[in-house]
């Protein structure tokens, strides 16, 4: 253990637990390092006395204080291999996959990092060798919970920090949102530091975001990359599974359907007149389940246009059609295409049925919490028809991409 650059705490320094757990977590880490240090063949003594009062140990007590043993982790440490600890520590103790455990589990493995000036060659190799090893599950990983993990805490950075090139896909830039923070300061402060422009529009739209108000403090955001360096993108390989994805969205669906999802004050008359016109307006008998979405819409337009007797100002209602749009910069077609790519990778790695039924799950799931869901639920049979696309439309324009992924990743993990 000696020599490994474990860092003690300062006098009275580390975080404090309450006295009625303290002796029991301390005994059960005490007994941890112990058990590990034997199997690794070390003496168990001198193992408890190089990680005592140290960060190390301030990481262990926090996750036994959570109930979360770390055998892996104290074995690494016992090695000397920070690279495993960390990605022990930051990537598999939330094993539940718990949205609320990301920051802590970070905060923890960030006190096993040590100090990178101190790391020995070896050990910088070590960063490496985890990433390339566990590739799949460090991207999987930030991928569902990306917005939540600081920038300074991705696994990249780690590695960048032991003096590895990065992969250009690695290589990401990123920042945290700051309170009382806009898509417009956030591209005037990101410009500056990292010395190319950066627009508001680019950081919401790749991010998934559609207004500012939706943004909190301390959420990380990714960054553009610099147009300088950027090179042409690789396109993927074509696949039976994305070819069926990318046909997937680019059926027709019920004009209808489109219409319904509009805002009362936006809609034209002769598209009041489709709703109208379309037979589930009219069915009473085994009731269409559009029929009460498209009365209701319908009913709205004529309150705002004939607003008598209650009063009000009445709206000119559009001459031209608008189209549907995640954002001013986003078209709905933009959102299929992420989406469905990422479908596709899904359907790769499992099959094409299973992938769309995790997608009609998922749309289902954010519908049951979605008071203003507008479109019927969906039967979940795994084929990816026009309902399922309509569905897909809805929820793209209540959240943008990023978070129809998400809730997909969730589901994949469940």
């Amino acid at each position: 253990m000696a020599g490994h650059g474990i860092r003690p705490l300062p006098t009275g320094g580390g975080r404090r637990l309450s006295n009625t757990v303290v002796n029991e977590v301390e005994e059960n880490v005490k007994n941890d390092i112990k058990k590990a240090a034997r199997l690794a063949g070390i003496d168990p003594n001198a193992a408890g006395d190089d990680l005592a009062n140290s960060h190390e140990r301030q990481a262990l007590v926090s996750l036994r204080y959570n109930n979360v043993p770390s055998p892996k982790a104290i074995a690494a440490l016992l090695r000397g291999n920070r690279a495993e600890a960390y990605f022990e520590i930051a990537y598999r103790s939330n094993r539940n996959k718990q949205a609320g455990f990301v920051k802590r589990r970070m905060a923890e493995a960030a006190d096993v990092l040590g100090d990178p000036k101190t790391w020995t060659p070896e050990q910088k190799r070590q960063w490496n060798d985890v990433l390339q090893r566990n590739k799949a599950e460090i991207k999987d990983y930030e991928n569902i919970f990306g917005d939540l993990i600081p920038p300074e805490s991705f696994f990249s950075q780690q590695v960048k920090q032991a003096g590895h090139k990065l992969a250009a896909e690695l290589d990401v830039a990123r920042t945290s949102v700051r309170r009382g923070d806009n898509f417009n300061r956030i591209a005037i402060r990101e410009s500056r530091r990292l010395g190319y422009k950066i627009t508001a529009d680019e950081i919401r739209i790749l991010n998934g975001y559609i207004d500012a108000p939706d943004l909190k403090a301390d959420t990380t955001l990714e960054l553009p990359p610099n147009p300088a360096h950027s090179t042409q993108p690789k396109q993927p390989e074509p696949t039976p599974e994305r070819e069926y994805m990318a046909t997937a969205i680019t059926q027709d669906v019920d004009p209808v359907e489109h219409i319904v999802l509009k805002p009362a004050p936006v809609l034209t008359k002769k598209e009041v007149e489709a709703m109208m016109d379309h037979d589930a307006y009219w069915q009473t008998e085994g009731r269409h389940p559009l029929g009460d979405p498209l009365q209701a819409k319908t009913r709205e337009f004529f309150d705002r246009l004939y607003p008598e007797p209650q009063g009000g100002r009445a709206f000119t209602p559009r001459e031209e059609p608008r189209p549907l749009a995640i954002s001013h910069e986003a078209p709905l077609s933009y959102g299929r295409k992420v989406v469905a790519e990422d479908l596709g990778h899904k359907a790769a790695n499992s099959n094409i049925p299973d992938a769309v039924r995790g997608l009609q799950s998922a749309l289902n799931q954010r519908g049951y919490s979605n008071t203003q869901q507008v479109l019927p639920h969906l039967k979940e049979d795994g084929e990816f028809g026009p309902r399922t696309l309509a569905r897909l439309d809805e929820e793209l324009l209540r959240g943008g991409p990023n978070s129809v992924i998400r809730d997909l990743d969730h589901m994949s993990v469940a």
